[in-house]
Formats: structure tokens, sequence, C-alpha cells
């Protein structure tokens, strides 16, 4: 359309006219006077590219890109095509993007805003190696731009190439030591390198910079997540969500803290309010899949685990979690391919070798188990890992002083404590750290051993009045040499010994009850809100049991549970005895005498199990439908203590049927 000179000098000043009020936030007037302009002439280029400008400001970016597109009809303007790429990024239409980035690179080749914003782009499409080029591109053209080490910075550790990736947050802070997402970045570096506290001080100097920055907070509360200190990892969190309600990242982040405080329902709800702003985000699919299992909601978990992996195919996590699943629901074969395909993708992937090996186990298969048993130590921290001394891998042991130690639980550091004797035997001489708690049971236990509590530093030197160490190996790599196989348990119980001063003054107290079995129960057990669920039971599920005669039932249980065993006296007129001078968290050695003196240990899978049976006193342990790799599939009795018999529930949450069996054998056992 021709325009006379009046006409075109007309809508150059109604355009100048509405610029200024753009810049001075009368959004109002300046779009009345774009429209007037583009009234005069529809296809005017500044009116078209401005008008789409201001849309954008105000978050009309579908009516900005309608106005930019059609100014580009007439003028391929490289400056219009960036602020067009910028409309489409903010509608998540990426590909669209990303073609009006390159195309203004293309038609201006030193273009370093284009060449930046494509990056970004690029790395929100999953294309970090794309990304890093384009920033590189922009950096050879104006090397001291901060801003643009900082996004490149991002794309790096996308690639895993966290070294690189700290170098270039170091180098934008040369620039701009007080650019707060350089500091942020170099923080998630830094926690990827596993260097933690250096980590959390990198997030603490953004915020001193940035206070109301939520990404900052968001990885604070990862890095205090991985530090341990949930509580404040927490507050990280949820100070992230208050400052942006819709950074789904924070929410799944929030998750997984509240997952570690045992807080599952919380957990669960962010984890979904993830997933409302975030919908096809797999990594969060996967974390409220372990939530769900961790519930009890094994169908629930398993069908978000089948989401999660048909976003993301390639993830191992997440088919090792649904491997995980699929074992807690009994589905053993879906389990074994689970956890394979997790190692098809990610060879080194340590929890697939160790998942899979507690399947070996519960299955058997101890040749196999104990080889991926190792993996554990790749999983967990390793309490001695950076103690200076030679691991052991299975030489001779003759004239040699090898250091073993216990680096889990205590109803590991029993069970495993039956393969002290065998390697005692082979080395010159042996030195067992164990929990401070069970010293004086060990010690006694095994007189040829030197026995000292857990020193709680993996970097700590081993006490000066010890001998030279030519091997370290920790406690449970010890059945992978001497238990691999059913015959390797035999002739090797008991191997624990009560004291005996103690273990009279217990069998004093049970004779004072009178005639009859004096049977211990424990009923509850698990630290962990999962474990314990799949686990305990409660006294009043007891009562086939307690109605048996002649029978003195005596409080195995530890932690407070003064309130149930009077609440079961008051309601049944059963009587649990118990004594306060009775601590079996505190003093274990005087609970192995505790149990020693009894007939007959009935119990849940805890603690107690694993004290009964190092013993050898008679114990029946009652087992979830599918219990713990230790107790295997199916059989009634154990290679670890040959004392124990197994009850096996028939179906998940059956313990009507276990009670009903054991009534029966105890009702037995007191006729005989």
């Amino acid at each position: 359309m021709e325009h006379s000179d009046s006409q075109r000098s007309a809508i150059a000043q109604l355009v100048e006219s509405a610029f200024h009020h753009q810049r001075t936030g009368n959004v109002q007037e300046a779009e009345r006077l774009y429209r007037q302009a583009l009234d005069i002439d529809p296809d005017y280029f500044d009116a078209l590219h401005m008008f789409g400008l201001l849309a954008r400001q105000v978050g009309r970016n579908d009516i900005a890109v309608e106005l930019i597109e059609k100014a580009l009809q007439s003028n391929r303007s490289p400056a219009a095509l960036n602020d067009l790429g910028q409309a489409y990024h903010a509608l998540a239409r990426l590909e669209e993007a990303v073609r009006c980035y390159q195309e203004a690179t293309e038609l201006k080749p030193d273009y370093v805003t284009a060449y930046n914003n494509l990056g970004v782009v690029l790395q929100e499409s999953g294309r970090a190696a794309e990304a890093e080029r384009a920033y590189r591109q922009a950096l050879a053209i104006r090397p001291g731009i901060a801003e643009i080490y900082c996004n490149l910075a991002n794309a790096l550790q996308d690639l895993g190439r966290f070294e690189e990736a700290e170098q270039a947050c170091l180098h934008a802070l040369t620039l701009n030591p007080d650019l707060a997402a350089a500091h942020n970045s170099l923080g998630n570096a830094l926690q990827n390198l596993g260097r933690l506290e250096e980590a959390e001080q990198a997030c603490l100097r953004a915020l001193s910079i940035q206070p109301a920055y939520a990404k900052a907070y968001n990885n604070l509360g990862t890095i205090l997540h991985a530090l341990g200190r949930l509580a404040e990892a927490e507050q990280a969190c949820r100070r992230a969500v208050e400052l942006a309600p819709a950074l789904a990242m924070a929410y799944n982040n929030l998750g997984a803290v509240l997952r570690g405080l045992s807080r599952l329902e919380e957990s669960e709800q962010a984890f979904c309010r993830a997933l409302a702003l975030s919908p096809d985000h797999a990594g969060t699919l996967d974390n409220l899949a372990v939530t769900l299992k961790e519930q009890g909601r094994l169908e629930k978990a398993k069908e978000a685990s089948l989401r999660a992996l048909a976003l993301d195919p390639a993830s191992a996590r997440a088919q090792s979690n649904l491997g995980v699943i699929n074992m807690e629901l009994g589905l053993f074969e879906e389990a074994s391919q689970a956890f394979r395909r997790a190692l098809a993708l990610c060879p080194d992937y340590g929890d697939a070798h160790w998942n899979l090996a507690l399947l070996n186990l519960q299955q058997g298969d101890f040749e196999e188990g104990w080889k991926g048993y190792e993996w554990r130590l790749s999983t967990r921290k390793d309490p001695h890992g950076l103690l200076r001394i030679p691991p052991y891998v299975g030489s001779d042991l003759r004239g040699k002083t090898v250091f073993v130690y216990a680096e889990q639980g205590v109803g590991e550091e029993l069970m495993f404590s039956s393969c002290l004797g065998d390697i005692a035997a082979l080395a010159d001489h042996c030195v067992f750290e164990c929990d401070a708690r069970l010293v004086p049971l060990f010690a006694r236990s095994f007189p040829a051993l030197t026995v000292i509590p857990a020193m709680g530093r993996d970097d700590a030197d081993l006490p000066a009045d010890l001998p030279h160490m030519d091997f370290k190996l920790p406690l449970g790599s010890l059945p992978r040499y001497y238990r691999n196989s059913w015959g390797a348990f035999k002739g090797h119980v008991p191997w624990l010994a009560p004291c005996k001063d103690a273990l009279q003054k217990w069998r004093g107290r049970y004779e004072a009850l009178g005639h009859g079995l004096k049977v211990g129960i424990a009923w509850r057990g698990g630290l962990k809100q999962e474990l314990s669920r799949q686990r305990s039971t409660t006294l009043s599920q007891w009562r086939d049991v307690f109605a048996v005669p002649e029978v003195h039932f005596i409080s195995l249980q530890y932690g407070d549970c003064s309130g149930e065993i009077r609440a079961l006296g008051e309601q049944c007129k059963i009587p649990i005895h118990s004594w306060e001078d009775a601590d079996q968290l505190l003093d274990m050695d005087d609970f192995a005498a505790q149990v020693a003196g009894l007939d007959l240990v009935i119990t849940i899978d805890n603690t107690t199990a694993h004290m009964a049976g190092a013993l050898g006193t008679p114990v029946w342990c009652l087992l979830s439908s599918v219990p713990n790799w230790r107790w295997m599939l199916d059989c009634e009795n154990t290679p670890w203590y040959p004392a124990m018999r197994l009850f096996r529930q028939k179906s998940p949450h059956d313990w009507e049927s276990v009670f009903y069996a054991v009534a029966g054998e105890l009702s037995l056992l007191v006729k005989n």
C-alpha cells in the first residue's frame, strides 16, 4: 500500500508515541496508538513488531506470534525473528522457537543474543550438545558475557561434564562476582562432584545476592537432603515453592525430602502437585511410584512406574524401581527382567545390581547373590571407605592380620557374625569393629578376636594399640567367601555365648513365674515406616496364641510398649511379663542372656529373631507373604539358624492364618 509522505510521517509518529507509552508502562495508551497506526497501514512493520512486543510484555504470547509473524511477511528482520522465537518459547512451542533463532543467526551471524536464546531452548528440548555449540558460538563473538558462561555451565552439567561446568561457572564469576545464577549453577556442579559442603556455600552465596531466588532455594534443598539434614532441606524446598508456586521441580524435591522423613502421605501430595504442573515428568512419576510402594500401595505404585517408563524407557532408575515393586508383588520373573533391563541401560548402576543380588539370594542362588551383594558398597556409605588399608579380595591369610568391620544394622551384625570364626581360623589375627552395644557379647563369643567399638568416622585412624592391618573387609562381604552353598552353613551354631551371671539371673526370674513354658515374644519392628508396616503385628492379633494354656509370655519388645501390654491385660486378662531393668536397645549383652534363658522365642522379623537364632534358642519367626531376602521363599527353615522355624503369610496381610498355625504348634509343644 502506497502512502503519502504525510501519512508515513503520521504513522511513524504514532508508533514512536506508542513506544514511549510502552516503555513508561502505559499499556492501554500504547495499544490504542499501535491500533491507530495499523488502521492506516495494516502491514506497517514497526507497528506490527512493536505491538507484538507489547503483547509479549502483558503475557499475550499468542497475540504476539500473530503480530510478529505478519510483520515478518514484509521484512525478515533478525530482531523480529528473535522476538518471535521468545514468544514461541513462552508458549512452549520449542521447535518453532529453534527455527526462529536459527534463521536470525543465519541472517545476522554475529547475533549474540539469538545464539544465547537458541542455546536455552535447545537445552530445554533435551539437546544439550547442540545448546553447548550455540553458547560457544555466542562466546566466540563476545567472550565477556557472564550470563552466557553460566548457561554454558548448565548445558555441560546436562552432558555430565561437571568439572567443565565448574570451570565455566568460575569464569562467569570472574566476569561478574555478583551473578546469583552463576553461584547457583556452581552449587549444582559441586553437588554433582560430591563436594556438598562447597555446594551449600555456593547456593547460600546466590541467596545472599538474590534473597528471593526460588531455584537457589530448590537446589539448596537437594544439597541439604544429600547431606542428611532433612529438616533444613524441607525448609529450603518449602521456601522455593512459596517463591515460585509453579516450579514443579521444587515440589518434586520437597516430596523426596518428605519421603526421607517418613511422611509418606505428604510426600505423595507434593509429587502429585509437581505432576499437576508438569504431567509428563518421568522422574516425578518414578518418585511417586517409590512413595506409593513404601505406603504398601503396590498396584498404584506399579501403575506410576509404568507411566514413568512410557515417558522415559531409558531410565535405569525407573526400571530398577519397577523391579523392586514387582519383587514385593511376588512377581519374581518380572522383577528379574526389570533389573536386567536397568543393567542393559547402565551396566554400572549399583542399585540394580544390589536389587538383583537380593532377588538371587531370596531364591537361594548364593553364588550369584553374594557377587551382586558387593554392590551395596557403591549404593551406601562405606564406613571405612577412606581407611588406608588394602581391601581383602580372597588372597591367602596365613600370617596376616585382617580388619573386619560391621557396616549395616544390628540384625546383619548378628547374622553375618556366624562367619567370623571362619576367617579367624585362616588369619593370623582378626580385629572386629562392631556396634558398641555388642562388644561384650562378641568379645566373649570370639575370644580369639580383638573386638572394638565402631569409631563413627570413615577417615578416622585405628587405635594406636592395634597391630598393623594387612587387609580390611566389611562384615557383609564374609558370606561371599564362607556361605556360598547350603553345605557351607553346617556346623556353625550356636556361635554366640551369653554372660553366665546374667543368664543365671534371667533363669531365676523365669522359674519364679511357676510351671509352664517360658516364651519370649516380639511383635513389631523396622525403623522405616515401610518395613514396620510389612513386618509388624498388634498384640490383639496374638489372641489365639495367648489362649494356649501353661505358657508364660515374656516381652522381648524393644521400645516403650507398656501401654500396649497394659491394654491387653485390661481387655483379655492376659499377662505379658516384663521387667523395668530390661533394656533391649541399650544393654544388648543382658538382652542376649534374657533370650538365651527362654524355652522358645516367637517374633516377627526383627533383631530379636537374629539374636535368638545366633544363641541357638528355639525361635519361630513370623513372616509376611514376600519377606526379606534372607528368609528366601516357601521353606519352613533357614540355613542361617537351624533352631528357627518360619511361619509365612499365605497372602498379603494374612496374619490370621499365621497365628492360627503358631497357636496349634504351641499347643502341641505344651502337650509334649
